[in-house]
């Protein structure tokens, strides 16, 4: 039981009611005022409510009316509709709803709901700030360097294909002639076109430069007072002028912003010249070493690429037996069957003799040779041709873009400033790698030929053949006379065992 003046709260008047308890004074009470508590700071809780008297009422937007019927909603500014509900709907509905409050979920939902919102503006407000930022410094959105990029970004594509050694698949050759012919293609193709691109590509920054600078100029001597430049008013206060009634305030001052603006904007696109060509001998650089990886892999492919013959099979092979010989004093002496059954696995890259003799087998050029043609000569030639290529920081046009890289009087050429080519390379976790696949692939092939070798030679049967002749017999010419005849060779066997 509870009594009417103990009533503080809906949860209360709502037990009163249901009650049906008297006041002190014996008469009932019919009504309780009630309008909502102070909101908290975390949670919503509409059914929390406070009794108060009827004249506190008409300072709120609505109050409650609680009665034995019900619960009445008075809406006192806004205009709505009274609600009324039966008091036992109010009682369920409150006790579903502190039911569902209690859950994690709905308890935390007003305040996740504004952190996440407040969290999604915060990023949204960063991610702007860093555009603009990134508007205002990033070259490759700024309409005066765009084109020059765009053929910055194509000659790079030019590089990344220049041919620094011709590899032709299915061919083989000398280890001397591929070497010959790998420095004639880094010497007569490939440094003069690396030389052209790098002259193209100078040719665009040096043009975006002039026109920089030019633009710059052009603006320094409109703007003869930089304190101009603060006056976005309305009206052309030039000193000996009359000031301009053609156009409106609203067009002056704007025309005043966008001058503003634009010094600025030439100014500041001036002083990044130097990032600018920073840039540019970046992405040529990056080509350069991406020409150098891509080459020295075309390297291992080819080395490493099968091309089964008829009849053999297997992968290839970077050693191609082309001629077997004996001693100068064996002969060799095989089956027909044996030597047609025994057949090559793979054609191979490079022409190498295998020597038989009683006690060993021997290639030439042996291994070792074949490595350090391919790592000194080849791999190493390639890295020294993209290294020397011609570097757009040192070009003559840029040096008065750096002076404190290029001192006076000192050749840009001999001066080592921005990225090394050659560093980059060996540096590089792939180049490495490729670099140890050759070695290992030349080394399988030797080993898988000198295993071809043993095996002809368990066929095929060399033996030395003693050959024995007669001694001479010289017959006087008739009449005692000189003549032209020659002395008769009488061998005891004119063929042995198909020899001789």
């Amino acid at each position: 039981m509870i009594a009417a003046e103990d009533v503080r709260t809906g949860e209360d008047a709502t037990r009163y009611f249901y009650a049906r308890r008297r006041d002190a004074t014996g008469r009932e009470v019919k009504f309780f005022h009630c309008v909502r508590a102070a909101p908290g700071r975390s949670h919503h809780k509409p059914y929390d409510l406070l009794v108060v008297s009827r004249q506190e009422c008409a300072k709120h937007e609505s109050y409650y009316t609680f009665s034995a019927s019900g619960v009445t909603r008075v809406c006192v500014r806004s205009g709505e509709a009274s609600e009324h509900i039966d008091l036992a709907r109010w009682a369920r509905e409150k006790s579903a709803f502190d039911a569902l409050t209690r859950l994690p979920f709905f308890k935390h939902h007003r305040v996740r709901k504004a952190f996440d919102f407040w969290r999604s503006n915060v990023r949204k407000a960063s991610f702007e700030r860093t555009k603009r930022a990134l508007m205002k410094r990033l070259f490759h959105a700024n309409d005066t360097f765009v084109p020059a990029l765009m053929d910055v970004c194509a000659i790079a594509s030019e590089i990344k294909t220049v041919a620094v050694v011709r590899c032709a698949p299915g061919a083989t050759t000398r280890l001397k002639d591929f070497a010959d012919a790998a420095a004639a293609q880094r010497r007569e193709t490939a440094k003069p076109a690396f030389e052209a691109l790098f002259k193209r590509a100078t040719r665009a920054v040096e043009r975006v430069c002039s026109d920089v600078a030019a633009h710059a100029a052009k603006c320094r001597d409109e703007v003869k007072d930089v304190a101009t430049l603060n006056d976005v008013t309305g009206v052309d206060n030039v000193p000996g002028r009359a000031p301009d009634k053609t156009q409106s305030m609203t067009a002056i001052k704007a025309r005043k912003i966008t001058r503003a603006r634009t010094y600025r904007r030439v100014n500041d696109e001036e002083k990044r010249l130097g990032d600018f060509v920073r840039l540019v001998d970046h992405v040529l650089t990056q080509a350069l070493v991406e020409r150098a990886t891509t080459t020295t892999e075309e390297v291992l492919s080819l080395l490493a690429a099968g091309r089964p013959v008829s009849g053999g099979g297997g992968g290839g092979a970077a050693v191609s037996a082309s001629s077997a010989s004996a001693s100068a004093s064996a002969s060799a002496s095989s089956s027909s069957s044996s030597s047609s059954s025994f057949q090559a696995a793979s054609k191979g890259v490079f022409t190498t003799t295998i020597k038989f003799t009683p006690t060993s087998i021997a290639f030439h050029p042996p291994r070792e040779d074949v490595a350090r043609v391919i790592r000194d000569d080849i791999v190493a030639g390639v890295v020294r041709t993209v290294n020397a290529a011609p570097r757009i920081l040192r070009a003559r046009a840029f040096v008065g873009l750096f002076p404190s890289l290029f001192p006076p009087g000192v050749d840009p050429r001999d001066v080592s400033v921005g990225l090394e080519p050659a560093a980059i390379v060996r540096d590089s976790a792939r180049f490495r790698g490729a670099v140890r696949a050759i070695d290992a692939t030349i080394g399988d092939d030797f080993d898988a030929a000198e295993a071809y070798a043993t095996q002809a030679r368990s066929v095929c049967s060399f033996t030395l053949v003693p050959i024995r002749l007669r001694s001479l017999r010289w017959t006087p010419p008739p009449g005692g006379r000189f003549s032209s005849c020659t002395p008769r060779f009488r061998s005891r066997r004119a063929r042995r065992d198909g020899c001789l």
